[in-house]
């Protein structure tokens, strides 16, 4: 009986151990391998169907050792990495493999010239080019299927998300094929160019246009869903893709600005001007969201938009280089300062922003970076580059972010004038959200109003900290930031004409306020006057017990 026992529980852990012996093997079997798993990759412009341009939770092991490729003719177009392959856009789709950098194949047909890649996905290679989109198999090259739209009409960055393929165009429209046929399966026409990549994210398209709408379309049937007009074109000859995170849209704008709406309203959330245009692509991870312009790079609060930190350097970031993020650390080329040739990579913290390396180049970056088997791998105008990235592991511990709690609500319809109780904010960082409904009547004729002051002695009004003045139904949600203040306020709210409307105040928990430096001297004073006080009295007292006759 007790050896049937031990057979039996033999026969249970001998899967395991097999597992064990497994894993122990693959770990000493060379880590070159061609066909690697489709999960370390970066399939599309911006590395996936959400264009977050991250990896947040992979660690990056040295797989790859540093190559280059040169070539003649300039080039501005970005890398994808899949199965052990890099492919790139030269006058046609080449397929290098990413350990070494030796060409695998080259396709025959031609491609656009941009700043966008190709696509990976279910063993084909989605390309694009003046008037037609197409597909060749990932591991050949050859050709798949071809969908002609003609008229050399330009095209921008395919996207590919549950057997479909998304691409804009030139021609107003967004289209949608079928990846593995090519059929046409819808098309969505706007009033502009759509020289953007779409996002797609839970079965809705995002896509910016140049008439300066963001779209929200079923990914199904291209039925429009929502816009929202920035009042400016979203993105012009290569602009700003839609990112999609966490329920939130976000996009560059000419209105130099980052825009984050409801994903599935379309209702404004934050709109954070940064100084100009913003043409890239932001890139989302660790609940930042991190945006250039010229020569700032901008790294945000994804719920609010406050700015966390920028890094600026002397040369410029070509309008349409977008970052990529990985293990903490943000990566992004740009332009030289000393001349328009040169260019330069750097490494950044990605929680403080402070420079990790500089590489110098010899051409200047247009391209977005693709980070995957350990390695970052980017494109100057002359060169495609694979750098081992596994050093540039951030050291820093990710930032406790917001926790806002609230301080005061006021809420109300119709048309009222008054001043509000006090509150108190003693935090470094607050923010006022508000709402209003205008009259479904006469709409254009509601107005809103609302100073907020600092409590104030005797009568005396003191100067407003904040001030929201809207009117009709351009803008009827947002929020407000306050820093650097803490104390008493109120408000003065006037409206007219709401249905109802409705403020809240919040305070950070996180944003403890600093210790001013002046005070530090009289505080130092203080203690050690209080602690002579302290000494004295204490020896008083022992003398007086002695005179008693207490030992």
């Amino acid at each position: 009986m007790k050896k049937i026992g031990t057979t039996i529980v033999f026969l249970l852990i001998l899967p395991v151990l097999f597992m064990a012996f497994s894993v122990l093997v693959t770990s000493f079997i060379g880590v070159e391998k061609v066909n690697a798993q489709e999960e370390d990759s970066w399939t599309m412009f911006g590395n996936n169907p959400a264009r977050t341009g991250s990896l947040e939770n992979q660690d990056l092991v040295a797989n790859v050792s540093d190559w280059e490729i040169h070539w003649t003719d300039l080039r501005l177009n970005s890398p994808v990495i899949a199965n052990g392959y890099v492919y790139y856009k030269l006058d046609r789709v080449i397929c290098f493999n990413a350990f070494t950098g030796e060409t695998v194949w080259e396709a025959t047909k031609g491609v656009a010239q941009d700043i966008w890649s190709v696509a990976i996905a279910y063993g084909y290679v989605y390309a694009d080019a003046n008037g037609y989109v197409y597909a060749l198999n990932a591991s050949t090259g050859e050709e798949i299927w071809t969908y002609v739209i003609g008229n050399d009409e330009e095209l921008y960055a395919p996207t590919v998300a549950n057997g479909v393929v998304y691409v804009g165009c030139g021609d107003n429209n967004l289209y949608a094929f079928d990846a593995f046929t090519g059929t046409k399966v819808w098309n969505y026409s706007t009033s502009g160019k759509v020289r953007t990549s779409p996002a797609i994210v839970n079965g809705i398209v995002y896509v910016g246009s140049n008439d300066g709408n963001v779209y929200a379309l079923d990914a199904s049937s291209g039925t429009k869903l929502w816009n929202y007009s920035t009042g400016n074109i979203v993105q012009e000859h290569y602009g700003s893709s839609p990112a999609v995170s966490e329920g939130i849209v976000y996009i560059g704008s000419d209105s130099s600005g980052v825009y984050a709406l409801n994903a599935s309203t379309g209702i404004k959330i934050w709109n954070q001007l940064t100084r100009a245009l913003v043409f890239k692509t932001p890139v989302v991870a660790y609940d930042y969201v991190y945006v250039g312009t010229n020569n700032i790079l901008f790294a945000l609060n994804a719920s609010t938009g406050m700015e966390i930190w920028n890094f600026t350097h002397p040369g410029f970031f070509p309008e349409w280089a977008s970052p990529a993020v990985a293990d903490g650390v943000v990566y992004i080329g740009s332009g030289a300062e000393d001349d328009y040739y040169s260019g330069n990579f750097y490494v950044l913290d990605a929680y403080t922003g402070e420079q990790i390396d500089h590489i110098e180049l010899d051409n200047r970056v247009y391209s977005t970076p693709a980070i995957a088997y350990g390695a970052v791998y980017f494109a100057s105008t002359h060169r495609l580059y694979a750098i081992d990235a596994s050093s540039y592991v951030s050291d820093t511990d990710p930032p406790s972010l917001d926790d806002w709690s609230e301080v005061a609500r006021f809420s109300g319809s119709g048309s009222e004038k008054y001043t509000t109780d006090y509150f108190t904010c003693d935090h470094e960082e607050w923010r006022i959200r508000w709402e209003y409904v205008p009259d479904s009547q006469q709409p254009d004729l509601t107005s809103f109003s609302v100073f907020t002051y600092p409590k104030s002695e005797g009568d005396r009004r003191a100067t407003y900290v904040n001030q929201i003045m809207k009117t009709g139904t351009a803008d009827t949600n947002g929020t407000s930031f306050i820093k650097n203040y803490q104390g008493t306020f109120h408000m003065c709210i006037d409206v007219e004409g709401t249905e109802s409307y409705t403020i809240i105040v919040e305070q950070n928990l996180n944003s403890i306020p600093e210790f001013p430096s002046w005070a530090i001297l009289p505080l130092v004073l203080t203690i050690t006057l209080f602690s002579i006080i302290v000494k004295r009295k204490l020896c008083a007292h022992k003398t007086k017990l002695k005179l008693v006759g207490i030992p």
